[in-house]
């Protein structure tokens, strides 16, 4: 009797929870599939395209990161607040998502005035125009695709869907369209175009298949949302600041070839912050809406046993990956 109740308790929390589990079941698809391209295509990168044009690829990206925190301003963390607040609320939602997207593109449009600019007129950027030209476009993936609003909505399967389908088309046309060294830029290129289909895709799911519709949004607003954002993010800046700074460091004083083999050692650490990120992603719209401490607290605890367990792994593979990955380049080196 004890087991049968036991059974029906734990069965009604998973049901009661399904909509966090189908979540999690979603990212946790993308992160794995995130975690695995770059061991796909990093070692037909380097040793195609070199070490040094490879860190040129990685170091303009990085730029492009901090150019995509920009052009978010702390709307991604905000919009998913506000979304999971009037999920209920058609009009409202409408409201919202005209909002963030109105500010998100007259701040990319300024953005990319001044970028063209910066590269065109610095001799560090000209000599590599095409890659750092390239390169700002990836914030297309800023710009059009609306993680807050699917976070919000709880509906993650949209944003693994899209993100899965568009990372495999780019993991093939990478072996297709890299073939020399002076095919180096393409890689920004064909980034940039999978950010614009993403967009696009996301848009039509947005505006067609969910039935959402843009509205022009006063100027009240729009203020509203960039005074909401702010301390966000300044708070995005500063923890991006933190983890990302040391490429363009590396890149700055040491030299593109240790961009390279920086940023793929960058990407094994990161495993270990996945699981954080998935849990995060997945729970943050359910604590906005019902402010659950004691669910907070059991989700931090599990996140500290699996980083425990994560850890172990990655310093037990590591030599072998990287042997893998960076070995025969090192050794010709």
């Amino acid at each position: 009797m004890n087991i049968y109740k036991c059974f029906q308790r734990y069965k009604y929390k998973i049901f009661n929870n399904r909509i966090l589990l189908t979540n999690f079941s979603y990212l946790a698809i993308l992160q794995i599939f995130i975690m695995l391209s770059p061991l796909i295509t990093y070692p037909y990168l380097i040793r195609v395209v070199g070490l040094e044009l490879n860190g040129v690829v990685v170091f303009a990206q990085s730029i492009s990161t901090y150019l995509s925190l920009i052009i978010n301003f702390g709307f991604n963390i905000y919009g998913v607040r506000q979304v999971a607040l009037y999920k209920e609320d058609q009009v409202e939602l409408n409201r919202i998502i005209s909002t963030i997207y109105t500010n998100k593109f007259i701040i990319w449009f300024f953005l990319l005035l001044g970028w063209l600019l910066l590269i065109s007129k610095l001799q560090f950027f000209s000599q590599y125009y095409w890659a750092y030209f390239y390169s700002f476009f990836i914030t297309f993936n800023e710009l059009l695709f609306p993680v807050w609003l699917f976070q919000g909505l709880e509906r993650m399967k949209y944003i693994t869907i899209i993100n899965v389908l568009v990372r495999s088309l780019f993991i093939i046309l990478i072996f297709f369209v890299i073939k020399e060294k002076i095919d180096y830029y393409y890689v920004p290129l064909l980034n940039a175009i999978g950010a614009l289909i993403a967009g696009l895709l996301s848009f039509w799911i947005v505006f067609v298949k969910l039935g959402f519709k843009y509205i022009i949004p006063s100027y009240s607003a729009m203020i509203l949302y960039v005074k909401e954002g702010f301390p966000l993010f300044i708070s995005s800046v500063s923890i991006q600041i933190y983890t990302n700074i040391n490429k363009l460091l590396v890149g700055g004083f040491l030299g593109m070839e240790d961009v390279s083999i920086y940023d793929f050692c960058e990407k094994i650490v990161s495993l270990v912050r996945m699981p954080v990120s998935i849990i995060y992603q997945t729970i943050f719209p359910k604590v906005s809406r019902e402010k659950e401490l004691v669910f907070v607290n059991k989700m931090m605890i599990i996140v500290f046993f699996i980083n425990i367990i994560l850890c172990s792994i990655i310093i037990l593979l590591t030599p072998t990956i990287m042997n893998f990955v960076l070995g025969n380049v090192l050794r010709s080196g």
